[in-house]
């Protein structure tokens, strides 16, 4: 057991688990939480603005497909990104990354960027052109010091760490949640997220929502990285189990729930 009196908090997409996710009120709900950080996603319109949404195709948020990068700025403020959560929060907008940082700067809490532009998706040149942007606008707003970046494309992570050496990097493991990871990617990171995932033909695949195996939070160690959890469907036996194996950090959909579960098990000290 690798119990831990550290384990770090984060809101993912905001309080995503109770509001709608990647927009600014659930970035405001969050900070009112106790938490140490919030993960959101950054992706690059056809018009080169940044905006504030995890996938690719829009339509899962606002019911209105397309394709974030094909779109203008003006295109994807039309979008209603509230509704699909509730009628009472109809009218949210996606954000803006400028929007983001401009809400969170005066907070003390850190930022986990996740880069979802990637090469094999956009070609280099533009992929690199949308984390060129991402990093310079945060350090425009002075948060840059306080961010750690990740991305499911080492290619992208090492482009980071040629801009920001100073940066963190955050990257997954196993290795086949994205075989584009290798050794130098794993060497140059801080944190590694362990998903509980199998190659389809694993003879023993865990149910989805179990905790990763104990051996993996150990090679996970052996790069020098720390262990991080994210588990769509959280439950206290999950948090717990994940914490005991080491992770450093839990990020949540539902942070309030999660934050009680780690201070009832003296896994963290509260913050405020």
């Amino acid at each position: 057991m690798k119990d831990c009196d550290s384990v770090l908090l984060a809101a993912h997409r905001g309080y995503s688990g109770k509001y709608p996710e990647n927009t600014l009120r659930a970035f405001k709900e969050a900070i009112k939480l106790d938490i140490d950080q919030i993960e959101t996603d950054i992706r690059m319109t056809a018009d080169g603005q940044l905006v504030v949404i995890h996938d690719a195709d829009p339509f899962r948020v606002s019911g209105v497909h397309g394709t974030v990068s094909l779109m203008t700025l003006e295109e994807v403020r039309k979008l209603d990104a509230g509704a699909f959560k509730g009628e009472e929060f109809a009218g949210e907008k996606i954000p803006t990354l400028e929007e983001f940082a401009g809400l969170v700067r005066d907070t003390d809490l850190t930022f986990n960027i996740e880069l979802k532009d990637y090469p094999r998706d956009l070609g280099e040149t533009k992929a690199k052109e949308s984390a060129y942007k991402t990093i310079r606008t945060l350090d425009d707003y002075g948060i840059l010091d306080r961010c750690m970046f990740n991305s499911f494309s080492a290619d992208i992570l090492m482009y980071v760490r040629s801009l920001c050496p100073s940066s963190p990097l955050h990257t997954y493991f196993p290795e086949y949640v994205n075989n584009d990871f290798n050794e130098g990617c794993y060497g140059a990171s801080a944190w590694a997220c362990i998903f509980n995932k199998y190659p389809k033909d694993y003879a023993g695949e865990r149910k989805e929502g179990s905790v990763p195996p104990a051996e993996w939070f150990d090679k996970v160690r052996s790069y020098g990285m720390k262990p991080c959890v994210y588990f769509p469907s959280e439950t206290e036996e999950v948090i717990v189990d994940a914490c005991r194996l080491g992770a450093m950090l839990v990020t949540s959909n539902a942070p309030e729930f999660s934050g009680e579960v780690l201070d009832r098990y003296g896994f963290r000290k509260a913050r405020r």
